[in-house]
Order: structure tokens, then C-alpha cells, then sequence
């Protein structure tokens, strides 16, 4: 030993790596509209995709690599119809609700070892759904909106409106709820 700091370098020609899985992935999506007359709609979505799917042009390592899984429900309301009409009551109601998954293809806690094949070793449920539950993206969402709640004028008055009548005035209100676990 001469005390001076050694290096080497190694170059190695041709080295490839082979075996990818190539295994490519779906995707679906559906929709559903409903008009209920003069009461309102409804509309139910859904959407689910696997892990490896993607765009042709996309590389391998491009594609998705988790499943993800999406549904909600909407709806506007118009609640004053179950009131007499005479009340001239308007009452619309706007609600919605929706879950997204977004679930791994491999195990974020041991990145070697498939989500499942790890979730396939634990035998009792509950350890299942704690390791799912770390895992897993996770997010609710519910709404629920009464915008412009009102009284119509109705019916043929003879007294004269005031600034104070109740016709003049709505109302509003919104409550949002946003649940995410990741």
C-alpha cells in the first residue's frame, strides 16, 4: 500500500435487460342520465382502468401502474313540486356523491411483492383491510346544495309589494364533505 487513492473503472458492452411484462391493461367508463320531468334529473357516472393500461404511443414504463376506480351520483331536485302550488315554494336541491379507489399494483410498504400476493398471505380479513387501508388512495365526497330557495308572488294581491315581503328574498346553502385516507 503506497497510501495513494485508487479507481478503475468496469465497462461492459451489450448489456440488456429482457422479460418485460408486457401485460397491458383495460379501461371502462359508463354513464347514466335520467330527466324526471318537471322534478329534476339524476345522473350516475362510473369508471374503472387497470394497472398497465395506457396509450399506444405510451412507453412501458409510462403506463399506469395502479387500478383505479371512480363512481358518483348527482342529482337536481326541485323539491317544491311536493308542495301545493298555490305556496309558491321553490325549493331546488342540488346532491352529489362520489368514491374514487386508486388501488396499487405493487406493495408501496415492500415494492417487490404484488398488492395482492401480499393481501393472499394474511388469512384473516382485518389484516387484509389494515394493509389495504395503508395502501390505498382513498376519497369520498358528498354535497349536498339548496341554492335560490324562494317564495313566489301567487295569485292576484291587492296589496301593494313592500321591500320587506318575503318574495323578495333567497336564500342559500351548501355543506361539502371531503374524506381522503392515502
Amino acid at each position: 500500500d503506497d497510501g495513494h487513492t485508487k479507481c478503475a473503472e468496469i465497462w461492459i458492452n451489450e448489456l440488456r435487460l429482457t422479460g418485460f411484462n408486457k401485460k397491458g391493461g383495460w379501461a371502462a367508463t359508463a354513464r347514466i342520465s335520467a330527466d324526471l320531468a318537471d322534478l329534476g334529473n339524476v345522473t350516475l357516472s362510473g369508471m374503472h382502468s387497470t394497472a398497465g393500461f395506457g396509450a399506444l404511443n405510451m412507453k412501458l414504463n409510462e403506463t399506469q401502474k395502479e387500478s383505479v376506480t371512480q363512481f358518483d351520483i348527482s342529482t337536481n331536485l326541485e323539491l317544491g313540486k311536493f308542495l301545493p302550488e298555490k305556496s309558491g315554494v321553490r325549493l331546488p336541491m342540488h346532491f352529489d356523491y362520489s368514491e374514487g379507489r386508486i388501488t396499487p399494483e405493487y406493495n408501496p410498504l415492500d415494492p417487490d411483492v404484488k398488492l395482492q400476493d401480499e393481501l393472499n398471505s394474511y388469512e384473516s380479513k382485518a389484516e387484509k383491510d389494515s394493509v389495504l387501508s395503508k395502501v390505498q388512495d382513498y376519497t369520498q365526497r358528498k354535497n349536498i346544495n339548496f341554492i335560490n330557495v324562494r317564495k313566489d308572488r301567487v295569485g292576484s294581491s291587492e296589496r301593494k309589494p313592500q321591500f320587506y315581503d318575503i318574495e323578495n328574498f333567497d336564500f342559500s346553502y351548501s355543506y361539502s364533505e371531503i374524506y381522503n385516507r392515502n
